[in-house]
């Protein structure tokens, strides 16, 4: 799981760009029109989904080393405790921001 959240995370930003930089006009609306497609799709909405999660584990996984640069929560305990809620977080968040934008807009 290390390796291959950042590798999937690289993918899907690349898959993401079309979507982001204004190459509509530039390349034309068929390109764009597949990209649409695509991530409107049962399947491009659950890559979607996971990206948003993998997001926010490797947003909370930094804020958790960087509490540790800071020796805190060391100990076997604060470590499972800083995991679970690291887990526990990047769930909440992401199950927020699909209910916000996505599930009930």
């Amino acid at each position: 799981m290390p390796v291959v959240t950042p590798v999937a995370a690289s993918i899907e930003t690349v898959k993401a760009v079309p979507c982001c930089v204004p190459l509509r006009a530039a390349i034309g609306g068929s390109c764009f029109e597949g990209v649409v497609w695509l991530f409107g799709s049962w399947f491009g909405q659950l890559v979607l989904f996971g990206y948003t999660y993998v997001l926010f584990h490797h947003m909370f996984g930094g804020i958790r080393h960087f509490i540790w640069d800071f020796t805190k929560m060391m100990d076997p305990a604060g470590r499972e405790l800083a995991v679970r809620l690291q887990l526990g977080a990047a769930v909440l968040l992401t199950l927020i921001v699909w209910a916000s934008f996505v599930w009930f807009k």
